[in-house]
């Protein structure tokens, strides 16, 4: 989950978490002659590679405070200077609270603007694809390897979803600095 941390991220820091499209999370309506206004409802559920049906998800957000005023300076220079300084900073044992409530901040601002069904594609592959992991430690590192390969697909529809979203939509959770 580093990688998709790395990328939630850099997503936000380094490009502003997207184009500002105006991407909504409502549903569009679908206008028939003579009948008014019909809204279709939105189901929720997007086959995956394998041609299960998943369901959306949504994370939950962050509720303690896991970074220093320091870390988020740090984290900041790093996203600055590239990937290389990212990468490190995430690599770094010290960071690792800080940078998974970061991580899960910004993944549950990304289910909470509409990109639920996504990350619930992204769950159901790696279920699917990591269904053999015995122990954590092998599912996390088949979550790194599968990120990358049978779902990348879905990883990149997620990055999409996220880029997709409104110029400053995601950012650091003010709940993970310590005050």
């Amino acid at each position: 989950m580093k990688k998709l941390a790395l990328m939630g991220i850099l997503s936000v820091l380094a490009i502003g978490c997207g184009d500002d499209d105006a991407r909504g999370g409502t549903d569009s309506g679908l206008m028939l002659m003579d009948s008014g206004m019909i809204v279709l409802p939105d189901t929720g559920t997007m086959p995956d590679a394998g041609g299960t049906t998943c369901p959306p998800e949504r994370v939950d957000a962050p509720t303690e405070a896991e970074c220093t005023e320091a870390q988020i300076s740090s984290l900041q220079s790093a996203a600055m200077m590239g990937n290389a300084a990212l990468t490190a900073w995430f690599n770094d044992p010290a960071n690792a609270a800080c940078g998974g409530c970061l991580n899960v901040g910004i993944l549950a601002c990304a289910t909470d603007n509409g990109c639920d069904d996504e990350w619930g594609n992204i769950g159901c592959c790696l279920e699917t694809a990591c269904a053999s992991a015995t122990t954590q430690a092998e599912f996390d590192a088949c979550v790194e390897r599968e990120l990358d390969g049978a779902c990348s697909t879905q990883n990149a529809a997620f990055d999409g979803c996220i880029g997709g979203l409104p110029m400053g939509t995601c950012g650091i959770d003010p709940v993970c600095i310590m005050m």
